[in-house]
Formats: structure tokens, sequence, C-alpha cells
């Protein structure tokens, strides 16, 4: 048992940020953020403003001397591994923001704040030259739109000229940037985000909403990202989280003064609906969802190489599978695809067939099953008009955001443990247990990797509701003997939480 006086280790984050007396934004922003999502912040003031909810009166910039010795303080002591950059007041801050990124190595993430929703200014557009001084330290710069242009000297009319922006942002020295959308005007039913990295690009948008509470957003989008980063996640995971952490915040934003109050602060985000739609283009489509598996819960989900094994798990019950056939080509291939679905119908079975999607619409298959990389190629909408039900695997919050927004009729999530099949990336029981009760507020969802008798206990913790696994059955002693303890393992726990759900 864990004593009561043993210490508990949080990861930390610093902003770098001016205190904003009324509460809304700035500092007092950055913090109630990190606090909501378990984190410490800690910080060093770089203004102290007069403000409140109806006006900004006045600004006092912190002198170099006292922003080093803050720094100094928390720097040999705190150690945080992710510094936020907010408002700086004036060239000099900017340049010494710069020696001090450039001599501590953290994950070092910047707000270009021009000037308050309360329209004060807070330094003038001039002084966005001396930002480029910043750039090759910055691992992440999150300007709005007004503030990219002013970094650039030119206008962002269009989705081209966001694009663009973020190049030539990234041209200067950030690593990584994301342009908030939040004043463009090519959509007036939607927000677009842009992010930009050489390696990956990416449009993430949410309707637009009409709020009154909505002060500290971007403050608060910065922080979040931050403050997902410190936690681990890789940074297009963190924006994603970041993104719905905000959405969530519109949502139960409250008034602290007599004109609008700040956004509200909920913790990581759990309600789907908070979640970015992403695409390659800044344009939003409705789309109708996959044909449905008629089931919450895909329960056993084994997933097999040939038409012995096929045949073998039908003939033992087994109602949910998937074909993976990697070694044939041609007539061969479309021949064994054949039969299976036959032999799928005939057990009046789902039976994906992996990756080899237009077989499955030539033959009338139940479902396919494909990857990230082939959902970017594959002619979903041709699947879509097949009738066919579609499953997508995914591996982090970006990748089962992006298949969100496919409507899939099924969502896979792994690898939860190391696996003996291929590489892949795995994301432990912890993500599991936050991300199955977010997506199955939608969805079926099934979980892949590395699940063997030892261990599917922790997985059947999550709630989730179908489990697919391999070796487990096929390297089994007894595969009939495995193959009925894990369908009564795995349907009676599907079985316990349909029963829940019905008397809720």
């Amino acid at each position: 048992m864990t004593s009561s006086n043993t210490p508990t280790h949080k990861n930390s984050v610093c902003c770098f940020s001016a205190s904003d007396n009324s509460g809304h934004a700035g500092l007092q922003a950055d913090l109630r953020t990190l606090s909501s999502l378990n984190l410490h912040g800690c910080s060093v003031v770089t203004a102290i403003t007069v403000q409140n909810s109806q006006q900004f009166d006045r600004i006092s910039a912190i002198e170099p001397t006292l922003i080093s010795e803050q720094w100094q303080s928390i720097r040999d002591d705190i150690k945080p591994t992710v510094c936020k950059i907010g408002m700086l007041s004036n060239a000099e801050q900017i340049q010494q923001l710069a020696k001090i990124a450039s001599e501590y190595k953290g994950f070092w993430i910047a707000d270009p704040v021009i000037k308050t929703s309360t329209e004060g200014g807070i330094h003038n557009a001039e002084n966005m030259s001396y930002y480029r001084q910043l750039f090759p330290q910055l691992d992440l710069i999150t300007p709005n739109i007004p503030e990219a242009e002013a970094l650039l000297g030119r206008p962002l009319k269009t989705a081209a000229d966001i694009q663009r922006a973020a190049q030539d942002l990234h041209a200067l020295g950030a690593k990584a940037v994301l342009i908030k959308g939040g004043h463009q005007d090519f959509d007036p039913q939607r927000c677009f985000d842009y992010f930009y990295t050489p390696e990956q690009q990416s449009w993430m948008s949410s309707p637009r909403k009409t709020v009154v509470n909505k002060r500290g957003t971007g403050c608060v989008m910065a922080s979040a990202i931050a403050g997902f980063v410190a936690e681990g996640k890789a940074l297009i995971d963190a924006v994603v989280l970041a993104h719905a952490y905000v959405q969530q915040g519109l949502r139960t934003g409250y008034q602290a003064g007599q004109a609008a109050g700040p956004i509200g602060h909920g913790g990581w985000p759990e309600q789907l609906r908070d979640y970015p739609t992403i695409g390659e283009t800044a344009s939003y489509q409705n789309r109708d969802a996959f044909a449905s598996c008629n089931t919450q819960h895909l329960g056993l989900y084994p997933v097999i190489d040939s038409l012995d094994w096929l045949q073998k798990l039908l003939q033992e019950g087994v109602s949910t599978l998937q074909i993976r056939i990697k070694d044939q080509q041609g007539e061969h291939l479309k021949t064994s695809l054949k039969q299976a679905i036959t032999l799928g119908k005939q057990y009046q079975a789902r039976l994906f067939i992996n990756d080899h999607w237009q077989l499955a619409i030539e033959l009338g298959a139940y479902g396919v099953h494909l990857g990230q990389e082939d959902i970017s190629v594959a002619d979903l909408d041709a699947i879509k008009r097949a009738g066919l039900r579609l499953g997508i695997s995914t591996h982090s919050e970006y990748e089962w955001a992006r298949a969100h927004s496919l409507r899939p009729s099924y969502i896979a999530l792994g690898a939860v443990f190391t696996t003996q099949t291929k590489p892949a990336q795995v994301i432990g029981v912890d993500n599991l247990k936050r991300w199955v009760p977010l997506l199955q507020q939608q969805y079926p969802v099934t979980a892949i990797g590395g699940i063997h008798f030892h261990n599917i206990d922790q997985v059947i913790t999550s709630g989730v509701g179908s489990i697919a696994l391999v070796t487990a059955i096929t390297l089994a002693d007894n595969y009939r003997q495995a193959t009925q303890q894990l369908l009564a393992k795995v349907e009676n726990k599907t079985a316990t939480t349909e029963a829940l759900c019905n008397a809720l």
C-alpha cells in the first residue's frame, strides 16, 4: 500500500506569460488549463496588465533582470520539460526569450500575442520582426490569422494563403506551425485550423459556435498543447486534444464580470463531439456513415491468414473475423477471397477483408478493414456505395479522429501490447481506457495487438466491446479450447456491458 506521505510526481510546464488581473486570459488561463489536466504549472511573469471583462487599461512590462531571475529559479529546481511563451511586451523581451530558449533543452511553444480580445494593444506589429529571432528555437508556433499576417507582412484571405503562410513560418525556423483559423471568413459555418510540418499537413475543423464567454481561447490552446506534450503525447495528437479541449471550453464558458467571460476548463475532453474533423483540404463534407454492423459490440474478433483457420473458427461459433492474406496475388488471391466470403455468408458471420478493397467490392464481401495508409489511397466512396462495412486501424488521437471524420462502421485501437505478428505502435492500457468510453459513444470499438490469456483481463476492464487477436488462438496447444475460453470471456463481458447499458 502506498503511504500518504509518498511524494507524487507531476509533469511540469513553465509559462512565460502576462498576468491578466481579471483572470480571463493570459497567465491565469494558462495555469487553470494545466491544473485541469493534472499538471504542475509554473510561471515567468512577463508583464502586469490592468484589465477586466470590458476594457484593457494598462500594461507594465517586467524588467529583463527579473525575468531572468524568475526563470533561473524554475530552471534550476523544477526543470520543466515544456515551455510555453505567451505575451512578450517588447523587442527586448523577445530577444531575451530567444537567448533563454537557445540555452535550455526543452519543448518550446510560442503563441505570439498582438492584442487581447478586449482590443487592448499588447505590442505593435513592428515588434513582430524581432519575433523571427525566436523561430529557430521553437518546436511549435501557434499564431491566429492576424498574428500570422503581422509576422509575414501580408494578408491571408484564402485557404491557399494560410497553407503558404505556414510553409513560410516554418522556413523561418519553427519546426511546426499551427495557424488558428477562427478569424477566416472563407467558410462562415466552420473554423479551420491548419497544422504544418514538412512531413505532415492537416486541416482540423469544428462548427462555429455562437458563444459569449470565449475569452482566453488562444492562451488556452497553446497551454493545452504544452500540457499534452508534457504528458508524452506526440505533437499532432497534442494539437488534436487541445482543439477538443478548447471546443469543450467554449461549451462550458462562464461569466465573471459585466461582459464576456472566459472559456471553461473541464480536463481531458471526453465528448466525441468536441474533437475536430480532420481532412486534407479546408472544406467540410457532411459524410454519410458507412453501413452499420448492427451491433454495439463485435465480440471476439480473430484475425486469421488462411481459409483453413477461417473454417475452423467458424465451426467453433466465432461470428466476427478478419482474413488477412499477404502471400497470394492475382487469380489465386481472388479465388481464396471468394471462398472466404462464401464461407462467411454460409455461417452468417461478419467477415472483414483486410486491405483488398477492390476485390471485396467485386466479390460482395460483408466488410473491409483498412490501415491509415490505405484510407489515403482507397476509393472510400466506392466502398460505401457498395454497401460494405468499413473498419479502420488507429494508434493515436490524431488517427482515430481522422477515422471518425470518415464515419466508419467500427474503429480498431492498438497495438495494446507488443505484438508478435508485426511491428506496431504500442498504445498501452491507459490510453485504451481513456479512448474506449469516448469512441463507443458512436462506434463499435475493437482492441487489438499482443492480447493473450495473461493480459486479456486488463483489456476487458477498459469496457471495450470487441477484442481482436491472432496468436492466442493460432499458437495455442488446443485451439478449440482456447477459442471457447476466449469466447466465454469476451462474450460474457459483452453481454454484461449490454445489460448495463440497457439498464441505464
